[in-house]
């Protein structure tokens, strides 16, 4: 974990903190074979960061389910992530949530389209030197983000909501996959 990463969690400024992190299958698999057993994640709404922030258009239609909720980690009663310590994360990288390990790239469909402008390493001039230094470099990135395209769309094919031979659709043209 980057020093940046550490220095905000001690300082209660993690990106961990009040948000609502969406879940794969198998993400809740990884999680589960690690050996936690309590309840770890929730179905809930849409937070307002989603209502209200830019983003992928076509990110919401795909996690949500027919109730209009999706899977996030749980939170404790401050707002942070469960798994949130003083000291970072307390999940070991490879069984992170893909969206964990994603932050602080930015994505629309299977493409890398930046940096979160929320993460104090955004603001650095070599943010992409720094990440490609440490666990987060963008190679390692865009085959996370394919890895969750992936795994959204093979629980929506076996949900039924969309065909099998969709699945592989997206990683060249998100936009044709019909829900």
């Amino acid at each position: 974990m980057l020093s940046y990463c550490l220095d905000c969690a001690a300082n209660d400024q993690s990106c961990c903190e009040g948000k609502q992190i969406y879940i794969t299958l198998g993400d809740v698999q990884r999680i589960r074979e690690f050996g936690i057993k309590e309840e770890f994640h929730t179905f809930e709404p849409l937070g307002e960061d989603y209502l209200t922030g830019g983003g992928d258009p076509g990110w919401n239609p795909l996690i949500l389910n027919e109730d209009g909720n999706r899977r996030i980690l749980a939170v404790k009663a401050d707002g942070n992530c469960m798994f949130l310590s003083d000291k970072g994360c307390t999940l070991p990288g490879n069984v992170r949530p893909l969206l964990c390990r994603i932050y602080p790239y930015d994505f629309t469909g299977p493409s890398i389209t930046g940096m979160c402008q929320g993460c104090p390493i955004s603001k650095q001039e070599n943010w992409l030197d720094i990440l490609n230094s440490s666990q987060m470099n963008l190679e390692t990135a865009k085959a996370w983000v394919e890895q969750l395209y992936d795994e959204i769309y093979q629980e929506r094919a076996a949900a039924g909501i969309i065909e099998h031979t969709q699945c592989r659709q997206h990683a060249d043209n998100p936009a044709s996959v019909n829900l």
